[in-house]
């Protein structure tokens, strides 16, 4: 292959890469997958938007039933039901069946007065975000992408060092593209610069 059609087929390839829509799964923790009043552990979890096939696990520690499916909104980022630790000695742990490369969600944290901060921890990295002017509760839109895939996190609520309740509400997730789509764009730009070829011939 000569240096011409090498740079053309990288240029395809990232062209049709970069216009690959990243695909994600969304829990906003409404039925019927999730039950007002249903306590962890939630096991093999379907989102409520995306793909059936993506499983995921909602489990808290050192109490495994603390966390539950409420209906309270604690801010004005929350509808319909969520997910809450009502207690502040809690840490959620979510892990998933397929990987991921980017986490988006609103929160809030049991913090009338003071800023509260939501703590993200993963093996992609860790990551803190105090909460904004919410009302009752403070909270906002936390986010995190890597370039690392990951399969599980941790969340925890924090006041001044200490642990406090907290809520989540649409969860959206990105999907780590398959190796099969990745080759599946390999073989269309091998193709199309073998068309390209034939044609200057």
């Amino acid at each position: 292959m000569n240096k011409h059609l090498k740079l053309n087929l990288a240029i395809i390839i990232a062209g049709l890469a970069a216009s690959a829509p990243a695909q994600t799964v969304t829990y906003t923790f409404e039925p019927p997958q999730f039950t007002a009043g249903e306590t962890t552990p939630l096991l093999n979890e379907a989102p409520n938007i995306g793909s059936s096939s993506f499983l995921a696990d909602f489990v808290s520690t050192p109490n495994a039933s603390g966390l539950d499916i409420n209906t309270f909104a604690p801010n004005s980022l929350f509808s319909g039901q969520d997910l809450y630790v009502p207690s502040g000695q809690e840490t959620l742990t979510i892990s998933f069946n397929q990987p991921v490369n980017g986490v988006q969600f609103d929160f809030a944290t049991d913090t009338t007065s003071g800023t509260g901060e939501l703590s993200f921890s993963s093996s992609a990295g860790n990551a803190t975000q105090p909460s904004g002017s919410q009302s009752p509760y403070s909270g906002g839109v936390f986010t995190f992408n890597s370039a690392v895939a990951f399969t599980s996190f941790q969340l925890e609520g924090f006041l001044d060092g200490s642990q406090v309740p907290f809520a989540i509400d649409n969860l959206q997730l990105t999907l780590v593209p398959e190796p099969t789509n990745a080759l599946a764009l390999l073989g269309t730009a091998g193709s199309a610069l073998v068309f390209a070829a034939r044609r200057r011939k």
